[in-house]
């Protein structure tokens, strides 16, 4: 997926991008960082080493999304069934036990997500690939 937006700061190599709300957006309950007006607010990779006030070209692989929105929602929903299931089933626990380890098996699920995501954060992390100047 290909954005055009313009950059508001310059942090190192990370470029934050303002990027203009479409129309699909409106309907979108994704939880994206929003803006004064309602723009997307993300930060990039600056590989095309653009500065303040250019507009660029923000590239985000769409095999990313998809792998970022199975990360994120499928992986905690297996580690709560499967940690309902071994303890019902292993650990022979009630249900109110059994839901307890699934919800503990939730929170670990989301403590080993945090580190996945800092070992693969570069293959989800959006990447400036083009700068033009903007003429006033």
């Amino acid at each position: 997926m290909r954005e055009e937006g313009i950059v508001q700061e310059v942090r190192g190599d990370k470029a934050c991008v303002r990027i203009a709300k479409k129309v699909s957006c409106v309907h979108c309950a994704a939880p994206c960082i929003r803006g004064e007006k309602g723009d997307t607010i993300l930060w990039a990779d600056n590989a095309a080493e653009a500065r303040p006030g250019e507009r660029v070209t923000v590239f985000i692989p769409d095999s990313a999304i998809l792998s970022g929105a199975v990360l994120c929602y499928g992986f905690p929903t297996l580690f709560f069934i499967i940690g309902f299931f071994i303890a019902k089933l292993v650990f022979l626990l009630s249900d109110l036990y059994s839901f307890l380890f699934a919800l503990v098996s939730f929170a670990l699920s989301l403590v080993l997500l945090r580190y996945i995501s800092r070992y693969l954060g570069s293959y989800f992390t959006p990447r400036v690939e083009s700068t033009e100047t903007i003429r006033s």
